[in-house]
């Protein structure tokens, strides 16, 4: 098969909604519709790379464990801003969490092993969410 097509599964989350797209090819991409003043859970994935891109609104990304780059840089870890045409590299094993300062659209393209994208861990979530086993709930972290 040299060409394929899908649809996208959405899916609504307290602070907005996630549309789905995924490949058999070891490819998948996401569109996060975060809500002014939500954000999401502070995780990481063990195994995916993620490439952020903003596509409309004005967001923070809080990476804790980042203390070299950002646009703000505090004791507890870094920021990044994010405006229209941003791009932001988040590595597998770094956590972060997206904190939408306006109704914000982002492309998340995921590289690495997407075959599970189950491989993340929450470490903190807003909204009461938890995950007893990574595998039954694969999404509640988004």
């Amino acid at each position: 098969m040299s060409i394929w097509k899908n649809g996208k599964t959405s899916e609504s989350k307290p602070w907005g909604s996630i549309d789905h797209h995924r490949s058999p090819f070891s490819m998948g991409a996401k569109i996060l519709k975060i809500k002014a003043d939500h954000r999401t859970s502070l995780k990481y994935y063990t195994n995916n790379r993620q490439m952020l891109v903003m596509y409309e609104g004005r967001a923070m990304v809080f990476a804790p464990d980042e203390k070299e780059f950002g646009d703000k840089k505090t004791e507890r870890g870094n920021y990044f801003e994010l405006m229209p045409g941003d791009t932001l590299l988040v590595q597998a094993g770094e956590p972060y969490r997206i904190a939408a300062l306006e109704d914000s659209v982002l492309f998340e393209v995921l590289g690495g092993s997407i075959s599970n994208l189950n491989d993340y861990v929450m470490l903190e979530d807003d909204y009461g969410r938890t995950i007893k086993n990574l595998t039954e709930k694969k999404n509640d972290c988004d």
